[in-house]
């Protein structure tokens, strides 16, 4: 009966430190067995990693964009504003021609090339302004060049030259001092001496510009917007661009640029801010005679499949 106490007593010893070990956490893995991870544990575990990313890039990157279409919206606000004080202290008067627009009422003062410093309507540098976020870098080696003289008037003129941007590119005007870029052209239908007649003023050169004052529905008008170069001239007979990334024509192309996820953004002449759907710059008023029930709108009767591929995705107006 002692030997079998003392036995029963060893044991319960036993079994008593086994149970102190696993409550004070002195159990560890046996690893020199080859115990841990599997293989096929690994592998579960890197699929799951791989999914989550699969799902989380493309929110965050979508979100990153998102985010950039608000900072272009703010910046064309901003110009905006300046415009808009521009044709309040000028009678309700654009400038005579983009150019005039963008180097003396929308970029600050400049110096030129030959050390002439050039004094502008906005007295503040707006070069952090006038690119679209998705739109900084400056234009391709290869892009379209030309070359075209700007001046305080026909007697101080300097030869410059630009080169056109594309859909995630500025583009570029170099000769007139540093080197300027931008992202937004004009409606050069409100420079056009054809366009806008009746909302022009007469009498002296001064007056030929366009007067905003003159004009009704101007929240329909675009005056300028997300753009390839500095001015584009849109018309009736404006097909949209076969290709997603090809240059871009001297009409509706320039403007027909997938920059925001089917959208751009545009400033317009009542000086409000807001995106436009590709396909609805085909419904805006660029003009008077512009037939906004033209055959690339749904009044038109526009099928969906007469779009070309890369846009037969966007909404239809």
């Amino acid at each position: 009966m002692k030997c079998g106490t003392r036995r029963i007593n060893r044991l319960g010893k036993r079994i008593s430190g086994r149970q102190g070990g696993l409550l004070s956490g002195r159990i560890r893995r046996d690893t020199s067995k080859g115990a841990g991870f599997t293989l096929i544990e690994l592998l579960v575990v890197i699929a799951i990693i791989a999914l989550l990313m699969a799902i989380l890039v493309p929110v965050l990157r979508s979100a990153r964009n998102q985010a950039r279409a608000v900072v272009c919206q703010s910046n064309l606000k901003q110009l905006g504003q300046i415009m808009s004080q521009y044709t309040q202290d000028n009678e309700g008067r654009l400038p005579m021609d983009p150019f005039r627009a963008f180097f003396f009422v929308l970029r600050g003062p400049f110096e030129t090339s030959n050390n002439r410093i050039i004094s502008s309507y906005a007295p503040i540098g707006t070069e952090r302004i006038m690119c679209c976020p998705m739109a900084t870098a400056g234009p391709r080696e290869d892009a379209n060049k030309s070359g075209l003289r700007i001046g305080l008037n026909r007697d101080d003129m300097w030869e410059c030259n630009i080169m056109d941007g594309n859909t995630f590119r500025a583009w570029e005007i170099t000769g007139f001092g540093a080197p300027f870029r931008c992202s937004y052209g004009f409606n050069y239908h409100l420079f056009f001496p054809d366009a806008w007649i009746p909302f022009r003023n007469f009498g002296n050169p001064k007056d030929m510009s366009f007067n905003t004052y003159l004009v009704t529905g101007s929240a329909k008008i675009p005056a300028f917007l997300d753009a390839t170069s500095y001015l584009g001239l849109p018309d009736n007979n404006s097909d949209p661009p076969y290709r997603e990334h090809d240059d871009r024509d001297f009409n509706m192309g320039r403007f027909c640029i997938n920059r925001h996820n089917g959208y751009i953004n545009s400033v317009f002449l009542d000086w409000s801010v807001r995106k436009v759907g590709l396909k609805e710059l085909w419904t805006l008023k660029w003009y008077p005679q512009f037939d906004t029930a033209n055959k690339w709108t749904r009044a038109g009767g526009v099928q969906p499949e007469a779009w070309p591929k890369w846009m037969q995705g966007f909404k239809d107006y």
